[in-house]
């Protein structure tokens, strides 16, 4: 089970980015539909930009401008060994939370991703919003970060030290996976470009296409050529950063999921959404009235092979 650690001195603010190509399935709001302003009032959660993006259709003919990557990212604030308890566990970094009422029924992203994550390495939470001194990559076995319903691009200050903590993991060489925001934050952290997409919000059950090296990657070995998964964004990577291998694309997103170095990923879906959450999202942005979200096993093993690269990684370095 995994344990929650709050060391931040803010309270948190609630603030998830998402993706997808499988018609009667899901529901895709089109450039034409749901074209994103050039920008929001900072801290506009997603289901508010949406609502901002569909009055605005007519208005804006422009995607938002894309954000290029800053060499000037946050200091790294790192906890203190001896306050950091449980070493080698994987630590589940919050970058957001689901809506009130979807955490009521459903729980909420930590609990999901843990959930995921299974039993082989404890987990411990933490809140990057809250200020919170994150530890040593040396103290950890890996760090899963989480989707956010905040967008990469407001470059909000949590959000730019946890990018550069993110590359001080890198490189020390720690297992980690970007889920959706987390995996826009991991391509920005390293250069990439991060903007809205093109074709605006895409949510739902989707299909994802595994390219050529993704038949060698330790997470995405087992997994079928094709398979469905959960997602929900209105933005993208739309430049890998340079180092980057791309291991997964769709009929919408050619950015699904990448490698960096020997031990780095970011996808864009969810593979700790179960058919239950993405329909709560589909349900709560009144995007897919009549369509179903269906369940994604395949998506949800990138989690427990994570875990498993985690341990074996341990393992080799006792």
């Amino acid at each position: 089970m995994a344990e929650t650690f709050h060391a931040g001195r803010q309270p948190a603010k609630a603030h998830c980015a998402g993706d997808a190509s499988r018609a009667p399935i899901f529901a895709t709001m089109t450039h034409k539909e749901a074209q994103a302003p050039d920008s929001f009032p900072l801290g506009t959660n997603l289901l508010s930009r949406m609502a901002i993006s569909t009055k605005s259709a007519k208005t804006y003919d422009t995607p938002a401008s894309a954000i290029e990557f800053s060499t000037a990212i946050s200091p790294i604030h790192t906890m203190d060994p001896h306050h950091m308890h449980g070493q080698n566990c994987i630590a589940i970094v919050l970058a957001g939370n689901t809506y009130p009422h979807i955490s009521e029924s459903l729980n909420d992203f930590d609990q999901w991703i843990s959930k995921g994550l299974g039993t082989s390495l404890p987990h411990r939470v933490f809140d990057a919003r809250e200020e919170v001194l994150l530890p040593e990559p040396s103290q950890l076995a890996g760090v899963v970060v989480s989707g956010s319903h905040a967008m990469v691009t407001d470059r909000e200050p949590w959000s730019e030290r946890l990018a550069g903590w993110l590359r001080t993991c890198i490189e020390s060489r720690l297992p980690v996976l970007g889920i959706c925001y987390g995996h826009q934050l991991l391509a920005h952290a390293m250069g990439g470009l991060v903007a809205a997409h093109p074709e605006g919000l895409e949510a739902g059950t989707h299909t994802i296409e595994l390219l050529a090296p993704a038949h060698h990657d330790p997470l995405f070995c087992t997994l079928p050529p094709v398979f469905d998964a959960q997602l929900v964004h209105f933005q993208s990577v739309r430049q890998l950063p340079s180092e980057a291998v791309l291991l997964a694309r769709s009929a919408h997103e050619p950015h699904q999921a990448f490698r960096i170095g020997p031990c780095a990923w970011g996808v864009q879906f969810h593979p700790e959404f179960s058919a239950q959450a993405m329909q709560a999202y589909l349900d709560q942005m009144q995007i897919a009235a009549g369509q179903r979200a269906l369940p994604t096993p395949e998506a949800a093993r990138v989690l427990r092979a994570f875990a498993g690269f985690a341990l074996h990684r341990q393992a080799e370095l006792a």
